[in-house]
């Protein structure tokens, strides 16, 4: 993990590969592309727990745990959220960030965020280490453009400011960058049944590609996802997933459940990961939901 883990946020972009660049348009806008939290429609708060390499037969833990949230702006929009990542009972990573992204015109969109990146260790490490636990300041920078209808490119420049998180030893985040395109190919009423996209990533000296999507095959209710990586490093990964809408179970309040696994081919002995999210979207008062109507964004699908 090493402090600059680049792991993904929440189950849905997660089942597609963390292919979300271009897409971006939920609670977990902020992480992938903080120019997204200005295209959500609705107040979006989702929360995920995930546990990696399920077959490890040593009883060692690894865990995520997050909560975010996007809250739509007439012309602009807020984010916000926090992950940890760890092993259990020895080390963890916490990122705490805020995002604001606003519209430069009817179909650009530019947001930042600022991140607090910490590691800490447990205090089996005390005698090893000079410190436990080391923080830095590090942003993001990213845009969306909707180039046509229903076709969108993001771009996210991450950890523009590199801090080191090492303590006995330098470990620098390297300044990573994240392109791609998103589309919606299908047309008419199912015109946001089908999404695809494709992403390319690249970090210090790794370098990957994805692709992945969704398809609502009961429209508004389920649907089923996947994707898959690959690296310079050797390393691919494939990804599956489901979303079920669940509804308003609370009044002005609509549910989703996600669901997604992941298998790193060349670790496949180690077992899959798997994560579940909740993502919640509130109904706008009419005063927002006529400006979120009226103010032009990169489309994103209905809610």
């Amino acid at each position: 993990m090493a402090g600059n883990t680049d792991s993904g946020l929440g189950a849905r972009a997660a089942a597609m590969g963390n292919v979300f660049v271009a897409v971006a348009n939920d609670s977990y806008a902020a992480y992938y592309n903080p120019a997204g939290v200005a295209i959500v429609r609705n107040i979006n708060i989702g929360t995920t727990y995930g546990m990696y390499y399920t077959g490890m037969t040593d009883g060692s833990s690894i865990y995520e745990a997050d909560l975010s949230l996007s809250i739509p702006d007439e012309k602009s929009g807020y984010g916000f959220y926090w992950k940890e990542t760890g092993l259990r009972d020895y080390y963890s990573e916490d990122t705490l960030a805020g995002a604001y992204a606003m519209q430069l015109s009817k179909n650009l969109v530019l947001g930042g965020a600022l991140k607090l990146r910490s590691v800490s260790y447990a205090k089996t490490y005390q005698v090893k280490l000079t410190s436990l636990s080391i923080s830095g300041l590090s942003a993001d920078l990213g845009a969306l453009y909707n180039i046509a209808s229903g076709l969108n490119a993001g771009l996210t420049i991450g950890d523009i400011l590199s801090p080191n998180l090492g303590i006995n030893s330098s470990n620098v985040v390297p300044m990573s960058i994240r392109a791609g395109l998103s589309w919606y190919p299908m047309s008419g009423t199912a015109k946001r049944d089908l999404l695809v996209a494709l992403d390319a990533y690249t970090a210090g000296s790794d370098f990957s590609i994805a692709a992945g999507g969704e398809y609502w095959a009961m429209p508004k209710v389920a649907c089923v996802r996947g994707g898959y990586s690959t690296g310079n490093n050797g390393m691919s990964t494939i990804s599956g997933g489901l979303g079920v809408r669940m509804g308003r179970l609370v009044e002005g309040m609509n549910f989703q459940l996600d669901y997604s696994f992941e298998l790193a081919t060349s670790l496949a002995e180690l077992g899959p990961t798997h994560r579940i999210s909740i993502n919640v979207v509130l109904d706008n008062p009419p005063k927002a939901a006529a400006a979120s109507e009226a103010a032009p964004a990169p489309e994103q699908p209905a809610k």
